[in-house]
């Protein structure tokens, strides 16, 4: 894999983070999964998701325009921390994706948000 520069990953990255965040606000799955790898898309099915949505007001109340604050190289790709705020909840939180990028298109293979 390519290494690429932390500027570099957060340009190709930030467009992804976004998306999800709209769509996760919109509970739109079609939408939020549209970069998940296969094996993702098995495990956050429109079911989960959209349960995940109800049960956590953190999923639906997004500020979409999280700041990325740090990059990590892992063998399997890119893992970045997101700066995430909340419009209905206190605090910061931290979003987490994990995306690989040795294809002809970035793959999230993993999202997270504490």
């Amino acid at each position: 894999m390519k290494d690429l520069k932390d500027e570099e990953v957060f340009e190709i990255v930030k467009p992804i983070w976004i998306n999800m965040n709209d769509c996760s606000n919109r509970v739109d799955y079609f939408g939020f999964s549209k970069d998940f790898d296969d094996e993702l898309k098995s495990k956050i099915t429109k079911e989960r998701f959209e349960s995940q949505c109800k049960k956590h007001p953190i999923l639906t109340s997004l500020v979409v325009d999280a700041e990325p604050i740090a990059c990590i190289r892992r063998k399997e790709g890119y893992g970045i921390v997101f700066r995430q705020l909340s419009t209905t909840q206190e605090g910061e939180f931290m979003g987490n994706l994990v995306v690989n990028l040795s294809g002809k298109k970035p793959k999230v293979i993993d999202a997270t948000i504490y």
